[in-house]
């Protein structure tokens, strides 16, 4: 989250990839994206990724990074002093491409501007009674951040409220965290079978 909104500050459009995408379809997102920079941490085909990425790319590693790269996220925070100024981007400019998973054929991407979350939040909250309490706002983030509702309803909600975002470490502990965390405001999509449900939401007493 830290990247995307620096990526954001900074006037470009960011294009996030699944951790667990396969190689193909990622070489397919990186050449039709025209992408210039990578961000990386952990992913499932980190031992591939020299025969993945162009090799004139520039690299910077963030937290999970095990691989080469050209600069750290860690360093790049150490040499610059914070950005203190808050830009407002024009609402019909370019924030980000979505790609899909490419389950059916090469990843399809779509472009979303940066006025769509100004446009959908602010009802979205009003809705549900979203930061209209004393205290902060909490949520749980476990979907991965290429997918367009962890996005908007984890990332820039909880932006537009000033919520606090926890994250999962594994599934494994999921039930555990959830009771720690004790989020004021939960989400999920749920599935039965072959057949999909709605969005469910839900927010805590």
């Amino acid at each position: 989250m830290v990247v995307d909104f620096a990526i954001m500050l900074a006037g470009h459009v960011s294009v996030p990839l699944y951790s667990g995408q396969d190689a193909e379809s990622s070489q397919y997102i990186l050449a039709c994206s025209e992408s210039q920079l990578i961000f990386l941490g952990s992913f499932d085909i980190a031992a591939v990724a020299d025969e993945i990425l162009p090799v004139d790319m520039k690299r910077v590693g963030i937290q999970g990074c095990s691989l080469r790269v050209d600069d750290s996220l860690n360093n790049i925070i150490a040499r610059y002093a914070p950005y203190s100024a808050s830009s407002e981007p024009d609402p019909q400019s370019l924030m980000t491409i979505l790609y899909t998973s490419g389950t059916t054929g090469n990843p399809k991407g779509v472009m979303h501007v940066h006025g769509t979350p100004g446009s959908v939040l602010p009802r979205f909250q009003e809705t549900w009674g979203i930061g209209r309490g004393e205290e902060r706002e909490r949520v749980m983030s476990y979907l991965p951040l290429s997918h367009a509702t962890e996005r908007c309803i984890v990332e820039m909600n909880a932006l537009y409220c000033n919520g606090v975002i926890s994250f999962s470490e594994s599934l494994e502990f999921f039930a555990e965290e959830l009771r720690s965390v004790s989020p004021s405001f939960f989400f999920s999509v749920s599935a039965c079978g072959s057949s999909s449900k709605p969005l469910s939401t839900q927010k805590s007493p």
